[in-house]
């Protein structure tokens, strides 16, 4: 399962977003050749160690260079 680790902005530990959906229809088809890309959504409730509770969301892309 892929993963998304982020720093909580409050103590800085690692807030894990398990959460990842590649969007339809993007430009997986060049199977990682340079230049290749994937679109993905990230999403979900998360927590650092320190309890600090927080609601993730968000797109980014991701391109083989």
């Amino acid at each position: 399962m892929a993963q998304v680790v982020l720093d909580c902005p409050v103590c800085s530990l690692p807030l894990s977003v398990a959460t990842l959906v590649t969007k339809p229809g993007t430009d997986t088809v060049k199977n990682g050749d340079i230049g290749g890309h994937v679109h993905i959504d990230a999403s979900g409730p998360t927590n650092c160690p320190n309890a600090h509770r927080w609601e993730a969301s968000g797109s980014f892309i991701l391109t083989r260079v």
